[in-house]
């Protein structure tokens, strides 16, 4: 079958034609077509994939994200049934701590404590953490700490618009931590030190607290056949999307007077930067090119309808009707805004910096940049009431939080505010 691809070419970047592959870190297309596929990940014949498998490198943490798109039956074994993929420390550590009657929430704990040892990081925080169920399958209650991923991907009864998280949009390229003096870039020492209480200890340095509010939803993919009702769709998604983008624009002239980012201009720039986490969608590969503001300048007056398409591009792609030619155009731009405000609420602090945070995140969280932490992160303090129902005092320079999710701050998450800071302001953040 001269003709037949196999999925292991599509990895690969495999070109027939001139019968070589392609580099497919380079090559955004190829890449992703093959993230898109659900089975890429296991329904392979990739020989360094097996390779690593058999001298134990293969990580149970990795074959856990690859797969938590995936259902099963008994939802222990999201990470049980991937055992004989990872290494035999992490079937070390989960048989330790095995027990048959155990419930998956104590399994997706472990499994996730664990993790956060392997990669002295908080990686796991970040993929959508927010939007995820309390509690597994088959679970009442809170049973999770709250930077536990739930695994089993149950909806959430309270949340109708739920959504299985796609790949986040904050996984990479950014360093709130900066150069890392003050506030490390891996976690140093022991982060779960207390045999009393299940919490992640790290340290941290509070940058700010929410002030104001407000949500962009999630738009569901086009699953249709018909071209023009996806173009039509896809032009709802935008609009409705703008629409919001220009209440949240509407509330950022508040805070011209007291931010920052300097004077009016700066405080445009800014907030069209957060829109799209300062990352042009088809160029994420170099997370250091940030978009021109002649750029973003450009494509946010044409997406939110202030601005026509310029005449030179329209020459070009003359084929096009009007519809195609403005999502041609914005092709780039769009993916970003989308991708990255999809889900989540627009928020500006107190002291008046624009980000985006989870759905979940409210007026009065607190914007923390966190040890072993790429980007900041939203986190809601456990009330006084409820940490002396539970008889827990806080040490000194100690706070109990709950995680609400990761977010992007501008002027924080890519290491620009964390230089001026001190070690009065570092404290423990004890996550539960």
């Amino acid at each position: 079958m001269p003709h037949f691809v196999r999925l292991d070419d599509i990895r690969r970047g495999w070109h027939r034609e001139s019968k070589r592959y392609l580099e497919v870190n380079n090559n955004i297309k190829t890449f992703s077509m093959a993230l898109t596929n659900p089975f890429a990940a296991i329904l392979t014949d990739w020989d360094e994939t097996r390779e690593s498998i058999r001298r134990g490198e293969s990580r149970l943490s990795t074959w856990a994200q690859y797969l938590e798109r995936f259902e099963a039956t008994d939802p222990r074994d999201k990470i049980y049934g991937l055992l004989g993929l990872g290494s035999d420390d992490d079937r070390k550590v989960m048989k330790s701590s095995f027990d048959a009657n155990m419930p998956a929430s104590h399994v997706y704990n472990v499994a996730s404590a664990w993790f956060i040892r392997c990669i002295a990081g908080l990686l796991l925080l970040q993929f959508d953490i927010g939007n995820r169920a309390s509690a597994p399958r088959g679970e009442e209650g809170e049973t999770l700490a709250s930077w536990v991923p739930d695994y089993s991907l149950r909806k959430p009864t309270e949340d109708p618009d739920w959504y299985k998280p796609l790949y986040v949009a904050f996984i990479g390229y950014y360093n709130a931590c900066g150069d890392g003096k003050l506030i490390p870039k891996t976690i140093q020492g022991n982060p779960f030190p207390s045999r009393t209480i299940f919490g992640l200890y790290i340290h941290g340095i509070v940058v700010d607290r929410i002030a104001y509010v407000s949500g962009n939803p999630h738009w569901r993919a086009y699953s249709g056949t018909d071209s023009d009702a996806r173009t039509q769709y896809s032009l709802t998604c935008m609009r409705r999307t703008a629409d919001n983008v220009a209440t949240w624009e509407a509330e950022t002239l508040k805070t011209r007077d007291s931010n920052p980012y300097g004077p009016a201009q700066a405080v445009e720039e800014a907030f069209r930067r957060t829109i799209i986490a300062n990352r042009d969608g088809s160029r994420d590969v170099d997370g250091q090119i940030f978009p021109t503001k002649e750029w973003l300048d450009e494509h946010f007056e044409v997406f939110m309808g202030r601005r026509e398409v310029p005449e030179a591009f329209l020459q070009v792609n003359a084929g096009l009707t009007q519809d195609e030619a403005l999502l041609e155009y914005l092709l780039s731009f769009r993916r970003a805004a989308l991708s990255r405000t999809a889900g989540r609420n627009f928020f500006i602090t107190d002291k008046g910096y624009f980000g985006l945070g989870p759905w979940k995140s409210q007026i009065g969280d607190e914007i923390c940049v966190l040890e072993g932490g790429m980007v900041p992160f939203v986190l809601r303090a456990v009330p006084e009431e409820e940490l002396a129902a539970a008889k827990v005092v806080p040490e000194e320079r100690q706070r109990f939080f709950t995680v609400i999710g990761e977010s992007y701050v501008h002027g924080v998450s890519d290491g620009e505010w964390i230089g001026k800071q001190s070690e009065e302001d570092v404290f423990t953040a004890i996550l539960v």
